[in-house]
């Protein structure tokens, strides 16, 4: 909270140089992700306005240095436009470059102008958290407002609660990224006491409630790997390795047991296991496990007729709609499923380049975070990683935006005399 203060007097104690209207409009787009997918695209229009307006805007344009990084964004970006013609559907195709245009806007407006420092990245997580917990509160008091009195008990149903906002599968992303906040900052604490940690703890109990009325898969999956890592660095003064690595296992096995007698975990487990025994031909859209077993052979059949060429931008989602029409899954027709794996749905439009280009791309964030010991890109890079195997979540502005907007800013921050976050 300290840091939100700060920023708040450092903002109205001086003058308003070009580093603080940047930082005042990241700030605005970063707290705008958790109520609207199209809320971002207003910060995203204020930067490259502000990109513009600049009296040393040629000498900027000057300083810009292309790396890998940029050309792999670049190059994504640009193999949209060149598969175009070959596409199937040219909305759809035209919706894909229209979310993509964050992998060739970002990278420019962040290299070439970026102020980012650790420092102002606390401050604008705190911004993030803040405006995250008042979404939910929305969240909550609208699903209250639209429920029948005989339907109370189902007000925290995972999609009524985020019916409102998103869906949620995107929203559980925010809170995942908040949590890993959180709890980095509870880590680089090292075990003190004080009135800031309390507030991290209770705001993280709060989210991870949060997260059991969400129930996405992809996100416990995401946070079981956080938890495993925060559990390790959490008993770092044990000196004896032997001893370390005994209490750690203890603690990972019993809290992953025990969590599995959660209602709204056990209860996804068992939907799980049950959907699976579904017979594929009675296969409802709601049945998100098999939807995506089903939808990922055919995606599957599709990539090994042309696994070179891919069948141009904007072909993925009519491709496996004509395969499920074939396949008789009324229902999933019904829905227009979609092809919710970003890795096949970039394969199937792309081609073999397409994919080798985003997973590139991945690599070499991880890469960067790693030579740069930089714990936030990492997580961010991860949880884009497994949003990519699970769902398409590079077609849709939540999650594409979100993601490129929170790399781009990490990736193409200035270098600093620190540049770890522990």
């Amino acid at each position: 909270m300290k840091h939100v203060l700060s920023y708040a007097q450092m903002f109205s104690a001086r003058s308003l140089d070009r580093s603080s209207v940047w930082y005042f409009i990241i700030v605005l787009t970063i707290i705008s992700f958790p109520w609207s997918e199209r809320f971002s695209s207003i910060g995203i229009i204020l930067l490259v306005f502000h990109w513009l307006i600049d009296e040393n805007f040629f000498l900027k344009l000057r300083s810009f240095k292309m790396n890998w990084c940029i050309g792999l964004m670049w190059s994504f970006f640009l193999l949209h436009f060149i598969q175009l013609p070959r596409g199937i559907s040219l909305q759809d195709g035209w919706h894909s470059i229209e979310v993509k245009m964050s992998f060739f806007i970002l990278p420019l407006l962040f290299a070439t102008e970026n102020y980012f420092t650790p420092k102002k990245f606390k401050q604008l997580m705190w911004f993030f958290v803040i405006s995250l917990a008042a979404s939910f509160v929305y969240a909550v008091v609208c699903s209250f407002l639209f429920t029948k009195p005989n339907e109370f008990v189902y007000i925290f149903d995972r999609m009524k609660i985020s019916s409102a906002l998103m869906g949620p599968n995107y929203y559980a992303n925010y809170f995942s990224l908040a949590i890993v906040f959180i709890g980095t900052e509870l880590l680089e604490a090292k075990h003190k006491f004080s009135r800031e940690n309390l507030i991290y703890w209770i705001l993280g109990i709060c989210f991870l409630i949060v997260q059991l009325f969400l129930i996405s898969k992809t996100a416990w999956l995401f946070m079981a790997v956080f938890f495993i890592y925060a559990a390790w660095h959490f008993f770092s003064f044990l000196k004896n390795s032997a001893i370390r690595i005994i209490i750690f296992l203890s603690i990972v096995l019993l809290l992953g047991f025990s969590s599995t007698f959660l209602p709204p975990i056990r209860k996804r487990i068992h939907e799980t296991r049950t959907e699976l025994k579904i017979n594929p031909s009675e296969v409802k859209i709601y049945n998100s496990s098999t939807c995506r077993k089903i939808a990922w052979g055919l995606e599957w059949d599709l990539i090994k007729k042309r696994w070179l060429v891919g069948y141009g931008t904007g072909s993925a989602n009519p491709l496996l709609l004509e395969s499920l029409k074939k396949g008789n899954y009324t229902d999933l027709v019904k829905h227009n499923m979609h092809t919710h794996n970003q890795l096949f749905h970039t394969w199937l439009d792309l081609g073999l380049a397409g994919l080798l280009i985003l997973l590139s791309i991945l690599g070499f964030s991880f890469f960067t975070s790693i030579v740069k010991r930089n714990v936030y890109l990492f997580w961010i890079t991860l949880l884009t990683l497994l949003n990519c195997i699970t769902d398409d979540m590079l077609e849709i502005q939540a999650g594409c935006v979100f993601f490129i907007f929170v790399m781009s800013l990490l990736l193409f921050a200035p270098p600093q005399k620190k540049t770890t976050y522990s």
